[in-house]
């Protein structure tokens, strides 16, 4: 079982001073730094993987999504150093920390000796640390929320040739599909799956046929779960029906990039895994010692061709919180901020100075830089690639599917590039919804 957090304690694998002074601009006064310990996961193999937890969240992408760290023990205690405000809510979580069970950090931290041992891309702002066989066992990919395709959507003609082979191919074996061709980009979605067996029995087939297309599956009934948890706490677990943790997750407050971990060693011997969720360039006293914290600078992007307009409400806008954007339905606007309904249907209230608006109206072209509604309410940057009446169609900047967005749902990149107006004290308004505790 999950073992009882020991409560907030405080080491410096990651200095919280230098912390303080990067994120100084972002946190109200009296915020506090801490490691606390989640849970303690058992490690069944002699491995833990850590992965993105949305993206590639499926067991069977361990292997080439995930990164495999080697585990001498059958337990493994997951830290997150987490950074709360006076009241004890959770503001972010900034780094991620796997140890030995029991093994008593404080006291040899100045003694530990970092090597890097992988990194990892993180496409969605989540991760997560799980044991292997258990994760296999317990994720399940068929439900009502099961999406798949068939090797996404595309306009070259040979590929599209085998994927209406492939289509014909389960069609035949009992397996349903909605044909859908936008702006000469073909697709076929796969009706959702009851069962497992049948995700394998689809890619068995397919496997077999010689036709070089696999089944494109982009949502899971356990990773809609894991998702929608993330959007509303920043720490979470997935429990087997025993009732003993097989994964545990959490937001990295930060947004997408290249995260390290690094094998923390005492005195030659393996006492954990460290990993920080720092963007390049935040933490500046370290910026001189380490190459990989300077990021290749951002290209300006050309200003809107219109002003950016109020938020009112009744209008979908796009929310900014903690490295992440999310859809959210403005309710009412007040002096102090925005209440608003978010995707999952929860309801909050924030700062107006984190909020985007979303044009109502036709204003983007072929060209735009955006951010847009990509499922379950997140919203990421993207391209537009063309204009029909169903919307626009989004090349997404991490090189996923490109999707058609429904106007309404995406705003411009560069107004997310510009710095929200300050926020008074007494305007930080608490956002009920997103910002449980990680107990």
């Amino acid at each position: 079982m999950s073992s009882p957090s020991m409560g907030p304690r405080l080491f410096d694998v990651l200095p919280s001073a230098i912390l303080k002074r990067s994120m100084r601009s972002a946190l109200p006064a009296g915020s506090t730094f801490a490691w606390n310990q989640v849970g303690t996961l058992p490690v069944s193999d002699g491995q833990v993987v850590v992965m993105d937890a949305a993206s590639y969240a499926r067991p069977r992408h361990v292997q080439s999504e995930g990164k495999l760290l080697p585990w001498p023990t059958d337990g493994a205690e997951v830290w997150f150093q987490v950074v709360r405000e006076g009241t004890g809510k959770v503001l972010r979580v900034v780094a991620a920390l796997i140890s030995l069970p029991g093994a008593d950090l404080p006291p040899i931290t100045k003694e530990l000796v970092q090597s890097e041992v992988c990194s990892m891309a993180i496409d969605s702002a989540t991760m997560m640390i799980a044991d292997v066989p258990r994760l296999t066992t317990n994720w399940q990919g068929a439900g009502p929320n099961f999406q798949a395709n068939l090797g996404g959507s595309t306009n070259d003609p040979a590929r599209r040739a085998a994927q209406e082979q492939a289509a014909a191919l389960l069609s035949s074996a009992g397996f349903r599909f909605r044909r859908s061709e936008e702006n000469g980009y073909l697709s076929f979605q796969l009706e959702p799956l009851r069962a497992d067996a049948e995700i394998e029995r689809a890619e068995s087939l397919l496997a077999a046929s010689g036709l070089n297309l696999r089944l494109n599956v982009w949502k899971t009934e356990t990773g809609t779960t894991l998702a929608e948890r993330l959007v509303r706490e920043r720490i979470t677990q997935l429990n087997d029906p025993l009732g003993i943790p097989f994964l545990i997750a959490s937001s990295t407050g930060f947004g997408d990039g290249i995260y390290y971990w690094e094998a923390l060693l005492w005195r030659g011997n393996l006492v954990g895994y460290f990993c920080d969720f720092m963007p390049p360039g935040e933490g500046d006293d370290h910026e001189n010692d380490n190459p990989r914290a300077h990021a290749a600078p951002q290209p300006p992007l050309p200003p809107p061709r219109i002003a950016r307009p109020p938020i009112l409400a009744g209008q979908i806008a796009t929310l900014r919180h903690n490295g992440q954007f999310l859809l959210a339905k403005v309710q009412q606007v007040g002096a102090g901020g925005l209440a608003v309904q978010l995707f999952d249907g929860s309801s909050a209230t924030v700062p107006a100075a984190e909020a985007l608006p979303n044009p109502g109206h036709p204003v983007f072209q072929v060209g735009d830089q955006v951010l847009a509604h990509w499922r379950s309410g997140f919203v990421f940057p993207g391209t537009i690639t063309a204009v029909s009446p169903q919307g626009y169609t989004v090349a997404w900047h991490d090189g996923d599917t490109p999707l058609v967005v429904p106007l309404g749902t995406l705003t411009f990149l560069v107004w997310a590039r510009e710095a929200p107006a300050p926020v008074a004290d007494d305007e930080i308004l608490e956002i009920s919804e997103l910002d449980e505790s990680d107990g």
